[in-house]
């Protein structure tokens, strides 16, 4: 038991403000194996993306309400990216709309089937 108290002691003393590099992306959403995502970029940090996603949400709110916003972490060589997803779209026609509305509104946006 005097193991234990120390692993306590241990995890207690990581700040909780950790680096915004440290932070690793989500995990990926049941929603993300089935049917249509969309991708709306890919940024040098998880903070970038998660922000990037808010504001496609705010800006297509109808469309995205019923969607999984995340980020996914890919590595090309030694630079990490992390893109910026929406996941939970029934079918293409779907998520090719919340593409449109977010493509007239000044984001990048992708359609993938899962």
């Amino acid at each position: 038991s005097k193991q234990r108290k120390h692993q306590v002691a241990a995890t207690a003393s990581i700040p909780v403000a950790a680096p915004a590099t440290a932070s690793e992306a989500d995990a990926i959403p049941a929603a993300a194996k089935t049917g249509w995502s969309i991708q709306i970029g890919a940024y040098p940090d998880a903070k970038q993306a998660k922000e990037r996603l808010d504001e496609a949400k705010d800006t297509a709110k109808a469309l995205l309400a019923k969607a999984s916003p995340y980020t996914e972490k890919v590595s090309k060589g030694s630079t990490n990216l992390f893109r910026a997803r929406f996941a939970g779209f029934q079918n293409e026609y779907l998520a090719r709309r919340a593409c449109q509305t977010l493509q007239r509104n000044q984001f990048d946006c992708i359609v993938a089937k899962n």
